[in-house]
């Protein structure tokens, strides 16, 4: 960001001080026959989630089919980010549980969280996102380290 410059009045923060991650998660006293639909991370892509149909019991869950997300929420993959397994929640996702691979971002602050998951797809973001990355066959993303991307 710092090759152009701001506009009047903006700057640059860290994701950590407008958004909160993984607020919400399933937890393992939940109910066995609790159903949802569960996103997991091959359904979501440049923005477009290939929406499951079918529904699912807690019990005949996979492990990672936990967090929470709701409206105004951006999902983000945490493996292989730069597959750009990103999402902007504008649906009721009552019914919906993603995978633990997405770090659910939540707005703290008066930031639209629609600019946030357009800036996920920005070159200076991607780089940012590359220079985090850990492993090689599945590379991957901390939550500690998403919170420092700068925006």
């Amino acid at each position: 960001m710092k090759n152009l410059p701001l506009p009047k009045g903006w700057q640059e923060v860290k994701l950590g001080d407008i958004c909160s991650i993984n607020v919400s998660s399933l937890k393992e006293n939940t109910n066995e026959n609790f159903k949802f639909k569960y996103i997991d991370l091959s359904a979501v892509k440049n923005g477009i989630i290939d929406f499951p149909n079918d529904y699912i019991t807690f019990k005949n869950a996979p492990s990672r089919a936990r967090r929470i997300i709701k409206i105004d929420d951006v999902i983000m993959a945490t493996v292989r980010p730069n597959l750009k397994g990103f999402a902007y929640i504008s649906f009721d996702p009552e019914e919906y549980i993603c995978s633990t691979g997405f770090a659910v971002l939540t707005s703290k602050s008066e930031i639209s969280m629609k600019y946030v998951y357009q800036n996920l797809y920005a070159n200076y973001i991607e780089k940012q996102i590359f220079n985090m990355l850990v492993g090689s066959n599945y590379p991957a993303l901390n939550t500690s380290d998403i919170l420092n991307i700068k925006i």
